[in-house]
């Protein structure tokens, strides 16, 4: 019996030492991250505040902890990329905070855009839409990551539609 027992607790260590190889702990998630984009240096339409305004926040947001990646005028490939990597990252942190600053239009079938640098003012509304990227496409983005509890998104832009038609 006293081999029998023996073998039992060879065995029970065996088992329980491979149990913790195999065993990969859960990594504890990181506080807040936050993307910040300021585009100014639109064609014939510049808006410098923009990109001091991003400065301005990336600095306050490190002050209060957050892990900041901080973009400037960027073309609409390069925001959907910076978008895309932010979000990516988002299910390692509690808190995600997404700011533009720059110019913005609503559209005639009421959505929000956020231009990129690539709009100019000869375009149409449709073209300028193609170089924008859509406000809900940014929230639906960050809703898809559901393990971060909080998420913050911040737009310093106006609103009005430049490229309307009014025929």
């Amino acid at each position: 019996m006293r081999n029998g027992l023996l073998i039992f607790l060879w065995l029970w260590v065996l088992g329980s030492l491979e149990a913790q190889r195999a065993f990969k702990p859960i990594q504890p998630k990181k506080g807040r991250l936050a993307l910040v984009i300021g585009n100014s240096a639109y064609l014939g339409q510049a808006l410098p505040n923009a990109a001091n305004d991003a400065q301005d926040m990336a600095k306050t947001l490190s002050l209060l902890g957050f892990e900041v990646i901080l973009k400037e005028n960027l073309t609409k490939n390069q925001m959907e990329e910076e978008i895309s990597a932010f979000v990516k990252q988002l299910s390692n942190y509690k808190v995600g905070l997404f700011y533009f600053a720059g110019h913005g239009f609503l559209s005639t079938q009421k959505d929000n855009y956020l231009m990129s640098t690539g709009v100019h003012r000869g375009m149409t509304e449709t073209f300028a839409k193609s170089h924008s990227i859509a406000l809900e496409d940014v929230m639906g983005s960050m809703d898809e990551v559901e393990n971060t509890p909080t998420k913050i998104l911040i737009v310093d832009a106006c609103r009005n539609n430049p490229f309307r038609s009014w025929g």
